[in-house]
């Protein structure tokens, strides 16, 4: 009997992490330059200026070798979906309503106050009208 290889399924966004029907809608974000991007893969930052733009779908809860971190989740225009780990300075994200179209944008490696250690920064801009949850 042939062996058969196992396969790691991605869990999907907890319902209540979701917009209402399930999938987001298209948007047109023809003029926003995009790192293409496969279904489940997290966005790699490697260099001032990256950015990514998406429709923000939540965040789920991911098991590490450094313990629970966040992933959160969003679509681009075409509907292809990716995630970014959390850090610091994209806590903010947690506050973003679901279905908002958000810009993220690599600032590069920043040092922190006492100088002794080096952060990821970004720059996080949401679709006019919209307000952070709070």
């Amino acid at each position: 009997m042939p062996a058969t290889k196992k396969t790691r399924s991605r869990k999907p966004l907890p319902e209540s992490n979701r917009k209402a029907g399930g999938a987001a809608k298209p948007f047109d974000i023809s003029k926003v330059k995009m790192k293409k991007l496969v279904a489940g893969d997290a966005v790699n930052w490697e260099k001032s200026g990256q950015q990514v733009v998406g429709r923000y779908i939540g965040f789920r809860k991911q098991k590490t070798v450094n313990g629970e971190s966040l992933l959160h989740g969003f679509t681009d225009s075409k509907g292809t979906g990716f995630e970014l780990w959390e850090s610091t300075s994209l806590k903010t994200l947690r506050d973003v309503p679901i279905g908002t179209i958000v810009s993220i944008t690599y600032l590069g490696k920043k040092k922190s106050k006492s100088g002794k250690r080096s952060y990821n920064s970004f720059e996080i801009s949401l679709e006019a009208g919209v307000e952070l949850k709070s």
